[in-house]
């Protein structure tokens, strides 16, 4: 995003994390460290870290540039842990998904349902808001929201209430995109 903040923070418990946009490494960074200050600051300043058992390591001066940015993380200088975020294309499929909570759907459950729109290497379109989102339970279940929500970052929420079935189907429609779920119920 062009006009997003140029200050990064990547949160681990390792020792150092290496920032790289692009295949090209920006900076490598050990946790923050500066000094704690009485009043509260707004913004990322590399402070106020020390009642913090695994600090951020903020980065200062990156300019925003589409593509892949990676943070890898280094414990004793071995490479053990590496995270990915690309920015997304154009949505080109939607996923159907709901929030567990540590516990599978169930028969006579209520669910959040969550549409979410992908580009075709599956990252989020998370740009993506007013995009109306249509969502039909075709078997299993009702609706208990709106049929048609605007997605917010790329996903629309639903409330789904289960049946007596064994199986819950859904099916979600943004513009030419569609997608089918089934899911087994407990």
């Amino acid at each position: 995003m062009p006009d997003a903040s140029d200050t990064l923070q990547v949160y681990g418990n390792v020792d150092e994390v290496e920032l790289l946009l692009n295949g090209k490494s920006l900076a490598r960074r050990r946790p923050d460290n500066g000094p704690s200050t009485s009043e509260y600051v707004s913004r990322p300043d590399g402070g106020n870290a020390e009642h913090i058992n695994y600090p951020p390591f903020t980065f200062f001066g990156v300019k925003w540039e589409s593509g892949e940015l990676k943070a890898v993380g280094y414990k004793d200088g071995r490479k053990v842990a590496e995270q990915t975020v690309r920015t997304p294309g154009r949505a080109e499929a939607i996923d159907i998904s709901y929030f567990e909570s540590g516990v599978p759907a169930s028969r006579n459950d209520l669910l959040i349902v969550y549409v979410s729109l992908k580009d075709a290497r599956g990252t989020g379109c998370f740009g993506e808001n007013g995009q109306q989102v249509k969502l039909e339970v075709t078997a299993g279940g009702e609706l208990r929201s709106p049929q048609q929500v605007n997605t917010e970052a790329g996903v629309a929420s639903f409330l789904v209430a289960t049946g007596n079935a064994s199986t819950l189907t859904l099916k979600a429609t943004c513009g030419q995109l569609t997608a089918t779920r089934k899911l087994k119920l407990k």
